[in-house]
C-alpha cells in the first residue's frame, strides 16, 4: 500500500527529469527513477518518469509519479513533502491526487499532501494490524518521540558545523539490547560530544578499554541505560535542542569522564539495530492492533 501522486502537466522530458535530480546526493537516478534515501533518518520514497500513454480509461495520464509507502512512521511525509513541493514549483506542475482524502485535480498544497498521506497511512495501519497474520514483532514509540528524534537526525550534520566546537554530534538510532527496544546513540571512548537524552548509550572502547595484566588492551563496548547515566552529566545539561542533551566539554575530555568510561562493565548480551521504517507510531498501533 502506498501514496501515489501524479504530475499531469506539463509533459516533463526524461532529460529534464534526470537533470533535476542528478545534483542531489540523496537521490539515486537510474532507469527513469529517482529514489530518495536519507541514511540519517531512514526515510525513502521515489519519483518515477513515465513516457507511456494510458492504455485504458482507468489510468491517469502523467509524465511523473511520486510514490511513498504507507504503514510507516508519520515523519516520512514530513520529510517527503518539501521534496514534492520543490519539484512541483520548479516545473509549475498540475497534479492528480487520487487518494480518498487527497487533493483530487489540485491545486497542490503542503496541507493537502499531509492530510492525504496521513489518512492513507492510518488506513494502512488498520488494514495490516487487523489481519490474522499480523507481522511480528511490532515495534512502536510515541509520535512526539519519533518526531523529536527525526528532527535531531535531520539537523545533525548542520548542527555539528554550526556549534563551531570540536564536538561529536551522534545520530540517534533504535536498537534492542537483550530484546529491549530503545533509542540509542554511540559515544565512542567518552569523547567530547553533544549527547541527546536517549534510552541507551552505546560506548565502544578502544583508547579507554581497561588494561589487563600482561595483555594488550582489547576493544569492547558498554551499554549504559538512561537511569544509570553518570551524575556529572547534569552539569552539562541543556534544553537548547529538540530534546534534553548533555554538552560535554571540548576539545579535551575531562578526567572524570575518562575514569567513568574506563570503569564501565563491558556488555555481553545481544544487540540488534532496528530500521527506522519499522518503528511505528504507538498511537496508531494501539488504535488498530487486535488484542484477541
Amino acid at each position: 500500500m502506498s501514496y501515489d501522486l501524479y504530475v499531469t502537466s506539463p509533459q516533463i522530458s526524461l532529460d529534464d527529469f534526470t537533470s533535476y535530480f542528478a545534483s542531489n546526493a540523496r537521490y539515486k537516478v537510474e532507469n527513469g527513477q529517482a529514489f530518495y534515501t536519507n541514511e540519517a533518518t531512514g526515510v525513502y520514497f521515489s519519483f518515477d518518469h513515465n513516457s507511456e500513454k494510458p492504455v485504458d480509461e482507468g489510468t491517469i495520464e502523467h509524465s511523473v509519479a511520486f510514490n511513498i509507502n504507507y504503514y510507516r512512521p508519520h515523519y516520512f511525509a514530513l520529510e517527503a513533502e518539501p521534496e514534492v513541493g520543490r519539484f512541483i514549483e520548479h516545473f509549475a506542475c498540475s497534479i492528480q491526487d487520487p487518494q480518498n482524502s487527497g487533493m483530487g485535480n489540485g491545486p497542490y498544497s503542503r496541507d493537502g499532501f499531509l492530510t492525504g498521506w496521513n489518512a492513507g497511512n492510518e488506513f494502512g495501519y488498520h488494514a495490516i494490524l487487523s489481519r490474522d497474520d499480523v507481522p511480528e514483532p511490532i515495534y512502536s514509540r510515541p509520535t512526539a518521540e519519533l518526531e523529536n528524534i527525526w528532527r535531531w537526525n535531520i539537523a545533525k550534520d548542520q548542527r555539528e558545523t554550526s556549534l563551531k566546537e570540536d564536538l561529536f554530534v551522534p545520530r540517534i538510532m533504535y536498537m534492542t539490547f537483550d530484546g529491549e527496544l530503545g533509542s540509542a546513540c554511540v559515544w565512542p571512548d567518552g569523547i567530547s560530544a553533544l549527547i541527546p537524552q536517549v534510552d541507551f548509550l552505546y560506548v565502544p572502547r578502544k583508547d579507554l578499554a581497561p588494561k589487563k595484566w600482561f595483555k594488550a588492551k582489547e576493544e569492547d563496548f558498554c551499554v549504559v541505560p538512561r537511569k544509570e547515566f553518570p551524575e556529572f552529566f547534569d552539569y552539562y545539561a541543556t534544553d537548547d535542542f529538540e530534546m534534553r542533551s548533555f554538552k560535554l566539554p571540548a576539545p579535551d575530555t575531562p578526567q572524570i569522564v575518562k575514569d567513568y568510561v574506563t570503569k564501565l562493565k563491558p556488555f555481553t548480551g545481544k544487540v540488534a539495530r532496528i530500521g527506522f521504517d519499522s518503528i511505528l507510531n504507538t498511537e496508531l498501533v494501539s488504535k488498530y492492533k487486535r488484542t484477541d
